[in-house]
């Protein structure tokens, strides 16, 4: 599966090192890595961006989620100071070492080192409308923060973006209580769409929280779900089991058979990339070349069928982390080894532009009740990429 291979299998191989060594490491890496220099997009929808952290406990699992929050706010007339995308010191110094595992020590760096566009506790934007929300779980082994570029795009197009560290999947989540908890490398779907299931009933506290920034103005019957990867498999897993969703998102995240199993009743959009190694390939003959697609296609043809409507996006020229702002990084600033299969051909800031584009596009049509033709319009602006459509 897309999510429990190069990345589970790295991560589990590394994480067995001792920790003293890796450290040693990691700091021989960074003497040895170029600084690079990041920064996220602007995001290009008529709001500004607002983001704030809360933390949600489970009772009824005793677990504790960090979640941040990504809502529209007025446009400021001039940018402010903004936080890291991680702001909290020790969480970012143990990540820092786990990124520089995955990228390498320079990557690590850059990444944790982008600064936000939202800005912390901002007023809510001035609308008479409430505001649509999407749920949003990131792939195994990563943050939310690592789609920052993403969440904060879509925020700007008018949605309340609810995103959540999930403890065991996340590579590391610190508690209310400063606890850091290291991942287990776990990639079983259950714990995933109970959690989407816990967030969505919190929805209501998040609305009616005298301290929340988007008090009162969540359009709660305007609730879809996305994520990427095993987030993005959780997420139509948690449509399956009655989650109160009315339109779900798929970022290349492979689907088990035991989802084709379920019933879908709400509109589904699934985004993929390309196999490695058939660059340049026409997407017509992915599913001869790769056992993998054929696999995915054929379960996709079945848990999609009962759904009022499926769209299947292919991606040529995008791998599975062109999804993360790790895409926006320069290819020398990861080493080889570690960059193959990870990133593809696609520029990393236009392929997260057309990402947004798409999930907009999707959310606006099936939450909003826009024209439903807005999807296959960014398809034809975009001449690369293969829209399936079945309604």
């Amino acid at each position: 599966m897309r999510y429990g291979g190069l990345l589970f299998t790295a991560w589990l191989s590394l994480s067995a090192c001792h920790p003293g060594a890796a450290d040693q490491a990691a700091d021989q890496a960074a003497a040895q890595e170029p600084v690079v220099s990041l920064r996220l997009p602007t995001p290009t929808g008529p709001f500004g961006v607002g983001r704030t952290l809360r933390y949600w406990t489970d009772a009824t699992r005793q677990r504790e989620l960090p979640v941040w929050v990504y809502y529209p706010t007025a446009r400021p007339a001039t940018p402010a100071a903004a936080d890291s995308v991680l702001p909290a010191a020790a969480w970012a110094q143990r990540y820092h070492a786990q990124l520089t595992r995955r990228l390498g020590a320079g990557a690590a760096t850059a990444l944790l080192g982008l600064r936000t566009t939202a800005q912390r506790q901002a007023p809510v934007a001035p609308a008479a409308q409430a505001l649509p929300v999407l749920l949003f779980a990131p792939g195994l082994n990563w943050l939310p923060t690592d789609y920052s570029a993403l969440l904060e795009e879509l925020a700007s197009q008018g949605y309340v973006v609810v995103a959540w560290a999930p403890p065991q999947y996340a590579g590391v989540v610190q508690l209310r209580n400063g606890q850091l908890l290291e991942g287990s490398g776990l990639h079983e779907h259950g714990p995933l769409v109970a959690d989407f299931r816990f967030v969505r009933r919190q929805l209501d506290e998040l609305n009616a929280a005298p301290d929340s920034p988007v008090r009162g103005r969540l359009n709660l019957s305007r609730v879809g779900a996305v994520g990427h990867s095993i987030g993005g498999t959780a997420a139509v897993g948690a449509a399956q089991a009655g989650a109160l969703l009315g339109a779900v998102a798929n970022l290349d995240g492979d689907f088990d058979e035991a989802e084709t199993t379920g019933r879908l009743a709400q509109p589904v959009l699934y985004l993929t990339s390309e196999p490695p190694g058939l660059d340049g390939q026409p997407v017509e003959t992915w599913e001869q070349q790769d056992r993998s697609e054929a696999r995915r296609q054929r379960v996709w043809a079945q848990l999609q069928a009962p759904a009022p409507a499926a769209y299947r996006v292919r991606l040529p020229g995008f791998y599975h982390s062109n999804f993360q702002d790790a895409a926006l990084l320069p290819p020398a600033a990861v080493p080889a080894k570690l960059r193959q299969h990870r990133f593809g051909r696609v520029d990393g800031a236009q392929g997260l532009r057309l990402t947004a584009e798409l999930l907009t596009a999707f959310f606006d049509a099936e939450l909003r009740g826009h024209a439903a033709e807005a999807l296959p319009q960014v398809a034809q602006r975009h001449p690369a990429i293969r829209l399936e459509v079945r309604r």
